[in-house]
């Protein structure tokens, strides 16, 4: 079979196009005609972090109810109320931090935005970027939220074993709102 010009840009669009199936993030960096863009953004956010040793989570709420497991969840704090009703893990590290960041919040113009995670016992992981919009679906006052992290190393004196910590970052958000109806996070 004889190649024609017209083969050979075929093959190349198609090895092309092939060759972005192995990336991590599919997702465009702008939205594309069917991805709605966020409408806001911050880079390097507010936060501290909160992590416990051993697999229990770092924070609970007594307002919550987690929708699977409370190391794995997330949740908005936008009221007097709902930060009361958090509290901490005994043995969980950075609690002062975190009790100092809330007690700067001003929840009649900002919002905290709990994020709860399992996470290696020798990796970090970094806040990078917030963004948000009003949410497609759900009650007025919805949004939709979607956080950025690094991954670091916590430094050569952590030996890694097969535990894992369960970290709670809670992030300041410049805006108040009543629920997160869409959640997503990434990790680079």
């Amino acid at each position: 079979m004889r190649l024609t010009r017209r083969r050979v840009l075929a093959s190349a669009l198609l090895a092309g196009l092939s060759g972005c199936a192995g990336s991590e993030d599919r997702r465009s960096q702008t939205p594309t005609m069917t991805e709605r863009g966020y409408e806001e953004r911050v880079d390097d956010p507010e936060s501290v972090t909160v992590r416990h040793a051993g697999g229990e989570p770092a924070v609970r709420s007594t307002l919550v109810s987690p929708t699977m497991e409370w190391d794995s969840e997330r949740w908005l704090v936008g009221s007097r109320d709902e930060l009361e009703a958090l509290y901490f893990s005994a043995d969980a590290t950075g609690v002062d931090a975190a009790e100092a960041f809330l007690a700067g919040t001003d929840l009649s113009a900002e919002s905290v935005l709990v994020h709860q995670y399992r996470v290696d016992e020798c990796v970090d992981w970094e806040l990078q970027r917030l963004q948000w919009r009003e949410a497609e679906q759900g009650p007025a006052g919805s949004v939709a939220v979607e956080l950025r992290y690094e991954s670091t190393e916590r430094g050569s004196d952590c030996e890694r074993g097969d535990d894992e910590d369960v970290a709670a970052t809670f992030v300041r958000i410049p805006a108040t709102f009543e629920r997160v109806t869409r959640f997503g996070s990434w990790v680079s």
